[in-house]
This record gives structure tokens, C-alpha cells and sequence, in this order.
């Protein structure tokens, strides 16, 4: 259970990391 939290969560981070690269492109 840990172990799929943890793979959630990195995708979770993940995922967040693009849209903020994303939006900053955007942006430009």
C-alpha cells in the first residue's frame, strides 16, 4: 500500500511539475 502511495504520489508531483512548465510557455 505504501509502495502505490508513493508511485501516486510521484505522479501526482510529476504531472504538477509539467503544468507549471506549461503554463509558464504559455505565459511567455
Amino acid at each position: 500500500m505504501i509502495h502505490w502511495s508513493q508511485e501516486r504520489f510521484h505522479k501526482v508531483w510529476w504531472v504538477s511539475v509539467v503544468q507549471e512548465r506549461l503554463l509558464e510557455l504559455w505565459q511567455r
